[in-house]
């Protein structure tokens, strides 16, 4: 059987509502050569109603039979790809023309990308925006093959390799290199292997228009076992790169947990963000003397959650007017 170019994997749990909109976007490609693989969580929902309706055969439905955490049901959705390149995307996104995989192929063709990344804007209640916060490219890049590991994390820091729409890397890695347990960054073992044996590519064009989450479970909200969830990632990244890289990007990462305070205690309460600045202490002794680590603290700790809920909302639609798209980008029929 001939094996697809990509593999586009949709991870899904319960949400029959939002899928068939990105399960569309993908089955009117003008482009062919793909498949298209869900792998549904043990959904409780209508998501396996829903997906028996469409008779296309490129789709390849996979059901757990219990759930087994996002992060091991996307490497289940990677493991059965039979493309060349996968591509991941959101169970509530979607690729937003219908020219996007077309133009994708052309741009990969002769060119061996290892890791592309692929850009995407965020959409809530109908408004567009593009979400830089951890966008530091504004145009396409080129990363070249056997960079030094201090230059291909930079890259791949810079590309946002945190959120999983538009993550797309060469199939073409051996078996050993497995996901990182976290919810952080858990294909960066894949995405680096690719991008330090193939080189890498930041696709600045608009491919997906990816849902806005009001209240996420992010990595810095939470702790899993009493630990971070992306600390599994620093202790990854601590053997790649070097010290002085390393200390800096901890001591970044630390500074937005406590920037983002605040949203901890309207998510987790006063008690989850007692445990979670504790937690900031113990990997870093310095913040005991930070006028910015006890300023949030406390200000989080005495505010009423209905202001840090005005706050949020007043800072969001600055956002959103600062970074709004002009054009009219959508998918259609």
């Amino acid at each position: 059987m001939k094996h697809p170019f990509f593999s586009i994997i949709i991870p899904t749990y319960n949400k029959s509502k939002d899928i068939s909109r990105a399960i569309d976007s993908v089955l009117t490609q003008n482009y062919k050569n793909f498949e298209l693989i869900i792998s549904d969580n043990n959904s409780n929902d209508k998501t396996k109603e829903l997906i028996g309706s469409y008779k296309d055969k490129r789709i390849v439905y996979s059901r757990n039979k219990k759930n087994i955490g996002w992060i091991r049901n996307c490497e289940k959705g990677i493991n059965l790809a039979r493309g060349e390149y996968v591509i991941l995307l959101g169970d509530d996104d979607y690729i937003c023309s219908k020219n996007s995989l077309f133009n994708l192929s052309k741009t990969i063709k002769g060119k061996n990308f290892g890791y592309i990344r692929l850009n995407y804007v965020s959409s809530k209640d109908g408004k567009k925006f593009d979400f830089r916060v951890n966008k530091f490219f504004k145009k396409d890049m080129i990363l070249k093959p056997h960079q030094n590991n201090n230059k291909i994390f930079s890259f791949i820091q810079n590309t946002d390799p945190f959120f999983i729409t538009g993550i797309c890397f060469k199939k073409n890695f051996p078996n050993e290199i497995k996901f990182i347990d976290s919810e952080f960054v858990p294909w960066f073992n894949i995405i680096y292997y690719n991008a330090q044996k193939y080189g890498g590519y930041y696709h600045n064009k608009y491919f997906f228009i990816a849902k806005w989450v009001s209240k996420p479970i992010h990595p810095f909200y939470v702790l899993r076992n009493k630990k971070f969830p992306f600390e599994k990632y620093l202790e990854t990244i601590s053997k790649l790169i070097s010290q002085k890289k390393f200390q800096y990007y901890k001591r970044k990462i630390l500074s937005q947990v406590i920037s983002l305070f605040p949203l901890i205690k309207i998510s987790m309460g006063n008690r989850g963000l007692i445990k979670c600045a504790k937690r900031v202490l113990y990997l870093s002794h310095n913040y005991k003397f930070s006028l910015h680590f006890w300023i949030n603290f406390f200000s989080s700790i005495f505010l009423p959650n209905f202001i840090i809920e005005r706050l949020k909302g007043y800072y969001l639609n600055l956002i959103i007017k600062d970074n709004k798209i002009k054009n009219n980008l959508k998918w259609t029929n």
